[in-house]
């Protein structure tokens, strides 16, 4: 599998326009994985992600990277079963 592009890409709207432009759901799967551990999360259901891939790659053009993290985030507090808290060291 080859998900350099969505391995590699910075954390911001420059990186998250990188990963659309490259119009792969593997870039944009491992991109949203990183934007979630980033937000101190982790994902749980892989079938809720391709569903998140598909919904983020779509309406790329609408939607900022700042309200991707924030969406991520935020499904991460409200313990959604999508992705949980990743526990302190």
């Amino acid at each position: 599998m080859n998900d350099s592009i969505g391995n590699t890409a910075t954390l911001d709207q420059d990186g998250y326009r990188s990963v659309t432009s490259a119009e792969s759901p593997e870039h944009m799967k491992r991109f949203i994985c990183r934007v979630v551990a980033n937000v101190g999360c982790r994902v749980t259901d892989v079938s809720a992600l391709v569903t998140i891939v598909s919904y983020y790659m779509g309406a790329a053009n609408d939607i900022r990277y700042e309200s991707l993290a924030t969406d991520l985030s935020d499904l991460c507090r409200a313990g959604d079963k999508f992705v949980v808290s990743q526990p302190s060291l």
